[in-house]
């Protein structure tokens, strides 16, 4: 998640991403930030499993995604819980102030597949090396995406404008 935000923020703070990743991290969050084309694995899933969504979360992150395909649609979505962060995300987040659920994400790929199916797509991804969980199922609440109790805002823009309004003021600090 947030491949192309981390992307991003690392080509933008130039020496001042060195107060908060190490030499490792900084490789590592690069390698993430050139990871954003998921079409050949995305054509494999659609063959093998049939699935009856492909999504790329670009702009908004996950949660713009989700609240997309929500849009005029008949069903909500509820998630199981908050998914899993990368620390490189978490540690950008926390350091830049951002949501990073909602921090452009080109690279991160929803699929819906049946119940059934899932524990046998997780299984393929891994194969491929590709980081996956399920994080939802479909509910019947009209265009509602949820985290127990809490409703999701929809769409308010990327937040990758916090990130990047934040990191200019660190640089100027």
């Amino acid at each position: 998640m947030g491949a192309e935000g981390i992307g991003i923020i690392i080509s933008e703070s130039q020496a001042s991403i060195s107060k908060i990743l190490n030499a490792a991290e900084l490789e590592e969050g690069i390698k993430i930030g050139g990871r954003l084309n998921l079409a050949e694995i995305s054509n494999l899933v659609n063959k093998k499993f049939r699935p009856s969504l492909i999504h790329d979360a670009t702009e908004g992150g996950l949660y713009g995604a989700l609240s997309e395909l929500l849009h005029e649609t008949d069903v909500g979505i509820e998630l199981r819980e908050e998914p899993q962060i990368h620390p490189i995300l978490q540690k950008l987040s926390d350091w830049l102030e951002f949501d990073p659920y909602r921090i452009i994400s080109s690279g991160l790929v929803i699929f819906a597949v049946s119940k059934d199916r899932t524990t046998e797509l997780l299984k393929f991804l891994s194969e491929y090396e590709i980081s996956c969980s399920e994080i939802g199922s479909v509910t019947s609440e009209r265009e509602i995406l949820r985290l127990g109790d809490r409703i999701i805002d929809k769409p308010r823009g990327d937040d990758i404008i916090i990130a990047l309004r934040n990191l200019e003021r660190i640089k100027n600090e």
